[in-house]
């Protein structure tokens, strides 16, 4: 119910894997609220969250990169 759904192939260098519930840390509007996860990853040395979950259609990675320009894709 997101809309379409696409397959990419991208490279991250150093990303933190996060449950769900450290996920929605990651929400667009909690970020505005409190932007400190940004800086916990890029104090930590991350470059960016990944949050991986079962569906039904297989294996689904989301992914908060810190800097989507330097992050390659495929299609």
């Amino acid at each position: 119910f997101y809309g379409p759904v696409s397959e990419y192939r991208i490279k991250l260098r150093n990303p933190k894997f996060v449950s769900q519930s450290e996920w929605g840390r990651f929400d667009t509007i909690m970020l505005r609220v409190d932007p400190s996860p940004i800086a916990e990853l890029e104090a930590d040395g991350y470059d960016s969250a990944v949050w991986a979950t079962d569906t039904p259609a297989g294996r689904m990675y989301t992914v908060f990169a810190l800097d989507g320009l330097s992050v390659s894709k495929k299609a």
